[in-house]
């Protein structure tokens, strides 16, 4: 069973690897979530512009395969991109992704400029099958959440987050895909820390999952600004880790859309619309328990000219 420790040797592996993303704070943002201390964890500094790169490369360093290995991974976006540079970082020649033809094309463009080779697929299902059938003719699988070694390194955020700067939340907020994240942060948080998940109403399968007591999954990717959260399902592994956080909480596209624009502009960085919504589940979150310090992790920050045009359509400020 997977642990704190478990945490520490992820970041001992990647640490000399990965940037030391910042914590930054706003006077409005607080004001915002009732007055408390909220730190924003700015994962869209990290190696590719997201957490994603530190699962991936703790994977690769954790499992050593041999360099002419054949590695494969399926992606809407930010696992592509990751797995992409780190097979770069250490030597890795023949890596294949298999994306939906409807990813972002920032996340598309910046998996190539990685060396690695594309399809592109119907659909995100069509995209899961086709790489398991080269895994079961040899090609090793970096998954983009459903393993031990890909959920400890997105742990370090959190862990980087007490490390570093010294901050030590009582309550932790995360945007909720396939559960990477959110697993990785309940084993790097406090035993007192509270941790909350916000996802897409239109893409809630773990809200769905957490509501019936088994696993939820969608047949075809859901239709969200969210990328990042299009995923089918959560897996056997992170649906464990789902059952243990505090609760998960999902939200309309207009609530997304206007927590981006909010981020954006009174952070002045660029944050996915995905990220907003461990900034949403935050908020709900301190409408129902008081807390003093919230730790919410911006998960990444690649946008392209089509989602950006559609966060700013209107002015939701």
């Amino acid at each position: 069973m997977l642990n704190y420790k478990n945490i520490i040797e992820a970041y001992k592996r990647i640490e000399p690897y990965i940037v030391k993303t910042p914590l930054l704070e706003n006077n409005f943002l607080q004001n915002d979530c009732g007055g408390v201390k909220v730190l924003f964890k700015c994962e869209g500094f990290q190696k590719v512009g997201a957490f994603k790169s530190r699962g991936a490369l703790n994977f690769l360093l954790a499992n050593k395969p041999a360099l002419n290995q054949q590695i494969i991974a399926f992606s809407s976006g930010n696992h592509a991109q990751a797995v992409a540079w780190a097979c770069a970082l250490l030597g890795y020649k023949k890596i294949k992704v298999f994306m939906p033809y409807n990813s972002s094309l920032v996340k598309i463009n910046g998996t190539k400029q990685w060396g690695a080779q594309i399809e592109l697929c119907e659909s995100r299902s069509v995209a899961e099958d086709l790489c398991y059938e080269m895994q079961k003719k040899g090609a090793l699988l970096i998954p983009p959440y459903d393993h031990e070694d890909i959920i400890c390194g997105q742990g370090t955020v959190v862990y980087e987050s007490q490390l570093i700067n010294g901050f030590q939340p009582d309550l932790i907020a995360v945007p909720l895909g396939g559960g990477g994240l959110m697993s990785g942060s309940y084993l790097a948080k406090p035993s007192a820390c509270d941790l909350v998940a916000g996802e897409p109403r239109q893409a809630n399968d773990g809200v769905r999952s957490i509501q019936s007591g088994k696993i939820f999954r969608f047949q075809e990717s859901p239709q969200t600004i969210a990328d990042g959260a299009r995923t089918l399902s959560l897996s056997a592994l992170t649906f464990e880790y789902a059952k243990k956080t505090t609760a998960i909480y999902d939200f309309d596209e207009m609530e997304i859309l206007q927590a981006t624009q909010i981020l954006m502009h009174h952070l002045k960085i660029i944050v996915e619309p995905t990220s907003a919504l461990a900034y949403l589940a935050a908020k709900k979150q301190l409408q129902l328990k008081k807390y003093q310090r919230v730790l919410v992790i911006l998960s990444g920050a690649n946008v392209d000219n089509s989602t950006m045009k559609t966060v700013w359509e209107q002015n939701l400020l």
